[in-house]
C-alpha cells in the first residue's frame, strides 16, 4: 500500500518505471507534483524511464522523533 506521506526532512530516491506519471509518483509518496519538479529541476512532465527523481518529504515527522 501506498505511504500516506514521507516524514519531513526524509528523502527517497526513486526510478522511474515505464507508464510513470510525475502525477502518480507524488501521489505515491503523498507529495506534489510542483514539489518533484522542484526537487529535480525539472520543467515539463516528461519522465523517462530509468531517470531517478528525489522524493523529499513533506508530511509531518511522526511524534516522539528525536
Amino acid at each position: 500500500p501506498p505511504s500516506p506521506s514521507l516524514p519531513s526532512g526524509t528523502e527517497v530516491r526513486h526510478q522511474v518505471r515505464s507508464g510513470d506519471s510525475l502525477w502518480q509518483i507524488a501521489s505515491r509518496y503523498g507529495t506534489t507534483v510542483e514539489q518533484i519538479r522542484a526537487d529535480n529541476g525539472l520543467r515539463g512532465n516528461a519522465l523517462l524511464p530509468g531517470q531517478i527523481l528525489v522524493i523529499r518529504g513533506s508530511g509531518v515527522a511522526p511524534a516522539g522523533g528525536t
